[in-house]
């Protein structure tokens, strides 16, 4: 993975890629968070995952070969750091709408996540909705905690579940394909699983919800560039489900119904 940045925990001694100040506290508070979540699912191995920071516009991952998971900087926030202008928009915000807005708040990711390379210049259109998309989900400060939660355990449960990562040729068609429902039913599984661990449903399904509001919106909203236009008609559906691209994950529709379904003990408050 080229775009994996130079920074690992547990710290491994690179004098460049060690974070520091405040990112160091957020990597082992994270990292801390990963660990319980990990044992409290009775993954064998909990005490050996060690996390990766991926570049801002990835999406987390788990390598079972390695033991490691990656996240993007944005994990690191606690919604608490985040100033109150940025958090509790509702997704039909004109302030979401807004570039000088959207573009404050990348400056302040910039300064606050020590992120040099992350500018306005810097993104392009999709890179940018993402921005808007987190904001989104901070309409909700803690379900957005409950949300992130969900989306480590998913990662650990793929570490749990020992689901690998396989290669299949281009031309092998059929392959593909297989290999595309083996990993959808690999994502379900960790979903799944997460829930199953956390015993709390809401954040898995505020942050498929999240993205289905946000995806209707790209799919219905006119964007300036040709391009973009026809990407956002084709990317996704009318109901902001993702269309393509996305074959080997279940669609944000399916995720929200199985999670709904999923059976919890009874807790008392």
């Amino acid at each position: 993975m080229d775009n994996i940045k130079n920074y690992m925990l547990p710290y491994q001694g690179k004098i460049d890629g060690t974070p520091k100040g405040s990112n160091a506290a957020r990597c082992t508070r994270v990292y801390e968070q990963i660990k319980k979540i990990a044992e409290k699912m009775r993954y064998p191995k909990w005490e050996e995952i060690r996390i990766g920071m991926d570049t801002f516009s990835s999406s987390p991952s788990a390598h079972s070969s390695t033991n490691i998971i990656y996240i993007p900087p944005m994990f690191l926030l606690d919604p608490s750091e985040i100033p109150s202008t940025f958090k509790g928009l509702p997704d039909n915000s004109p302030l979401l709408q807004n570039s000088q807005f959207i573009d404050s708040f990348i400056y302040w990711l910039n300064l606050n996540l020590d992120l040099s390379d992350l500018t306005p210049e810097s993104l392009g259109t999709f890179q940018r909705e993402q921005v808007v998309l987190f904001l989104k989900m901070l309409e909700k400060p803690d379900i957005y905690e409950k949300a992130k939660e969900f989306v480590l355990a998913h990662e650990i449960a793929h570490l749990y579940f020992n689901h690998g990562e396989e290669k299949v040729s281009s031309w092998n068609v059929i392959g593909q394909l297989r290999q595309a429902s083996r990993w959808r039913n690999y994502e379900k599984d960790a979903d799944i699983r997460a829930v199953e661990t956390l015993c709390e449903k809401e954040g898995g399904i505020y942050l498929f919800k999240k993205f289905q509001e946000h995806f209707k919106h790209l799919h219905h909203t006119p964007q300036e560039k040709v391009v973009d236009k026809v990407l956002s008609s084709m990317l996704f559906t009318s109901k902001g489900d993702v269309r393509f691209g996305n074959s080997d994950h279940p669609s944000e529709s399916e995720r929200i119904e199985y999670i709904s379904k999923v059976k919890l003990p009874f807790k008392l408050n």
